[in-house]
């Protein structure tokens, strides 16, 4: 007798995603633009495997969602980080180097 078991793979890209996307979120304060870049290939990643889901019928739907959520919100990390918070920081330390003699 045959076998009907079919078994139906992970998307690799899904895994990915979610990887690089968790990678942005907590390394971008450390690593800072290879954060931001994380973050990108999360949310690329992200995209087109769940383009390749559809087409293959593939499973790892969900990771691939959390991973270009998490690739957004470090990307939004990273934009705060360092629009917001660098200037912040800067101007402090010449505020000090200032009021030493």
């Amino acid at each position: 007798m045959e076998s009907t078991t079919h078994t139906i793979q992970k998307n690799n890209l899904a895994t990915a995603s979610l990887v690089l996307g968790i990678v942005g979120v907590l390394f971008i304060p450390f690593i800072g633009i290879l954060g931001a870049g994380s973050a990108v290939a999360a949310v690329i990643c992200g995209i087109i495997s769940l383009n390749q889901q559809k087409r293959t019928g593939q499973t790892g739907r969900g990771m691939a969602i959390a991973g270009i959520v998490l690739g957004f919100l470090a990307f939004v990390w990273a934009f705060v980080l360092f629009t917001v918070l660098g200037p912040l920081v800067q101007q402090t330390f010449l505020t000090i180097q200032d009021a030493l003699p």
